[in-house]
């Protein structure tokens, strides 16, 4: 990757926008923007949405994908997070439960904010109803000794990073 598309996706990722270079992300349960529908929004919900993407650069080798919102004192609150999937893979079905598993070849899931390996739905009344949905693209398959929560993720990730899409929901009482 050139020196300054690097430079401007770091900025993106940090200023919390998007830098979309050609990787695209969309749900077919949601349009980015749109409303996150009431089954993937309760707190209590496990039903992850589904998630599809297209345009991966040539020298990908597999993707991570991190969902989190801005909590209600400002703090980042990670909702999913999956990482190693294979780049043959072009999607996650809705309600896909990934497991970890040190010396599988297949996707594998870290830690959100409840210290559990799944999706946790963004009950909008304790944060931000707006939720990030974040796809990266990167040049490796990443290893951990135990499963990863998404800080050691972007630790991991940093310098590997070939391209990232994103796409917004917003829970129903934030629309």
């Amino acid at each position: 990757m050139g020196y300054l598309k690097q430079a401007l996706l770091c900025t993106a990722w940090l200023l919390g926008g998007s830098f979309v270079y050609g990787l695209t992300l969309e749900s077919s349960a949601f349009v980015d923007g749109g409303e996150l529908p009431a089954m993937y929004a309760a707190a209590d919900s496990e039903t992850s949405p589904p998630v599809n993407w297209d345009g991966a650069p040539r020298r990908t080798k597999t993707y991570a994908i991190v969902a989190d919102r801005l909590g209600s004192q400002g703090e980042a609150v990670v909702h999913w997070v999956i990482y190693n999937i294979p780049v043959r893979d072009s999607h996650i079905a809705e309600g896909a439960y990934v497991v970890f598993n040190g010396s599988t070849r297949e996707a594998q899931t870290g830690l959100n904010s409840w210290a559990k390996a799944a999706w946790t739905g963004p009950d909008a009344a304790k944060g931000s109803g707006e939720l990030r949905i974040r796809l990266f693209a990167l040049d490796r398959k990443l290893t951990f000794q135990t499963q990863p929560d998404a800080v050691a993720l972007f630790e991991a990730m940093d310098g590997y990073v070939l391209d990232v899409a994103e796409i917004v929901a917003v829970s129903a009482n934030e629309s």
